[in-house]
């Protein structure tokens, strides 16, 4: 007498079984492959999609940004005081763009300056950072200066924008500082996906300019 497991039938089962399974193990690869090919493809379209807004964002705020300098330097006149006439322009400029801006102000030839803030006070004497970026305006007189990001001990993470104030007599710079963390939060509210941080690659204390 045979016994179950030595009979043909059962050989048969038996291959069929491991047909079957291996035939299932293959569909479920080549699905689960597929599918993490189109859900990778959906998170780049996104991400790609979210890139694009944050850059628009960024285009239009340094725009918007640069317009300050202009008036800034649409303001000065040889003929007006910085202190009298020219601060409370600075300071309208600063309020009106307090949310990403975290000082206006003007650089003289000695580092000295002039700004829109309550605080600029605490910081208008001569200061060697600043006298790094005037040298650097005054090199690039033609063209809006943009800095590295740095850490500033007043303002946390910050660029610096500035320019040379054309026909000022003796020179001057307009120059703004971006606050990077509000510019941060501002991206955050209106791409909630995306975090951003401050780079890890620049140590605090860099040497680059802010007041």
């Amino acid at each position: 007498m045979r016994m179950p497991f030595t009979s043909l039938t059962f050989k048969l089962f038996f291959v069929c079984l491991i047909f079957v399974f291996s035939v299932v193990l293959v569909l479920f690869q080549m699905s689960s492959s597929v599918l993490k090919q189109e859900v990778r493809s959906g998170n780049d379209l996104f991400i790609q999609q979210m890139l694009s807004k944050v850059d628009q964002y960024i285009s239009l705020s340094f725009s918007s940004l640069e317009t300050v300098l202009y008036a800034v330097e649409a303001s000065y006149s040889d003929s007006k005081s910085l202190s009298e006439d020219i601060q409370p322009i600075l300071r309208k400029l600063y309020s009106m763009n307090a949310g990403s801006v975290a000082e206006v102000y003007l650089i003289s030839g000695n580092s000295s300056m002039i700004g829109g803030s309550p605080r600029s006070i605490l910081f208008n004497e001569p200061d060697q950072e600043r006298q790094r970026l005037f040298e650097m305006v005054m090199d690039n007189k033609n063209s809006i200066y943009f800095s590295p990001p740095y850490y500033s001990r007043q303002h946390g993470w910050t660029v610096t924008m500035a320019k040379y104030i054309a026909g000022s007599s003796p020179p001057l710079a307009a120059a703004l500082d971006i606050d990077l963390t509000e510019i941060e939060k501002s991206l955050l509210l209106s791409t909630p996906t995306i975090r951003c941080s401050s780079p890890s690659w620049i140590p605090p204390g860099s040497w680059w300019p802010g007041i």
